[in-house]
């Protein structure tokens, strides 16, 4: 009797365990879909900062891990359909079944003429003994099923940390070469503000390139100076070389000059740095 009571007990405890196991893969449905989500927005991240398919070896090295990453994501999604598919379960018979079978048996002993209270003991015995070999056969039956769905739910879990993995190391690669890039060309904007500030001396002193209509204006306004002067000059000599006549002096005042001409107009043009002072030329 003490033998078939431990034995009950530790294979009914052995049969619920068999069966919580079931309960426990589809507890953690919950913690792969949150994963999953968590994945598949880092690729999605990943993917409008890939660059295209070159023979470099970034852009080769990107695009294996993304086809790593993307073989995890199946390998999960497969090993999930696995630990959730439908399995066979072996349970205890039905209450009513049991019933019915302990009134037969009391029935039983009771026509081989055994008194009520032996034919209900035997009827224990024989009931328990029944559901110590269900019990035995229903948890074997049982891990026999939960083995592979564990087994399963272990190489999701493996698949899944190794896409997260992936997905981390192609952010941290991207984030990289960004911040490379970035750092690179920096110096170029200070280069050409250098060269900028080395060349505006040199435009400054240098003069521009005059119109064609300024250029002539200066030339007519030069031309009419130097006639007038030239003309007055050269009258005033032939004036005071002539011999005097009709009683007048040498010495007769000469005629004065004109007034000079006006200056002619500027030619101004912006600063070629843009936004900057006007220089005149």
């Amino acid at each position: 009797m003490k033998a078939n009571e431990y034995l009950e007990s530790v294979l009914k405890d052995a049969f619920k365990r068999e069966l919580e196991v079931d309960e426990n893969v589809a507890r953690t449905l919950p913690f792969f879909a949150a994963t999953l989500a968590l994945v598949v927005t880092l690729y999605g991240y990943a993917t409008t900062k890939l660059p295209p398919l070159e023979l470099r070896n970034l852009s080769l090295l990107l695009h294996l891990l993304l086809l790593a990453g993307a073989g995890c994501l199946g390998g999960v999604i497969y090993s999930l359909f696995q630990a959730v598919r439908a399995r066979v379960y072996r349970l205890p018979p039905r209450e009513t079944e049991l019933i019915a079978w302990a009134d037969g048996l009391k029935a039983f002993y009771a026509e081989q003429g055994m008194n009520p209270e032996a034919a209900d003991e035997k009827v224990a015995q024989d009931l328990k003994s029944r559901m110590i070999v269900e019990f035995a056969e229903g948890v074997e039956h049982n891990r026999s099923a939960n083995v592979p769905k564990l087994k399963a739910r272990a190489q999701g879990f493996t698949l899944l940390v190794a896409a997260l993995g992936i997905a981390f190391l192609m952010i941290a690669i991207i984030f990289t070469t960004d911040r490379l890039a970035s750092s690179g060309p920096e110096s170029a904007p200070h280069e050409q503000s250098s060269r900028q500030i080395r060349d505006a001396p040199q435009a400054a002193v240098g003069p521009a390139p005059a119109s064609p209509a300024a250029q002539a204006a200066v030339r007519t306004g030069r031309s009419e100076v130097s006639g007038r002067a030239g003309g007055q000059h050269g009258a005033q000599v032939s004036d005071a070389n002539k011999p005097a006549q009709g009683g007048q002096s040498a010495q007769q005042p000469a005629q004065t000059a004109p007034p000079p001409p006006p200056p002619t107009h500027q030619l101004l043009k912006k600063s070629e740095d843009g936004g900057g002072p006007i220089k005149t030329r």
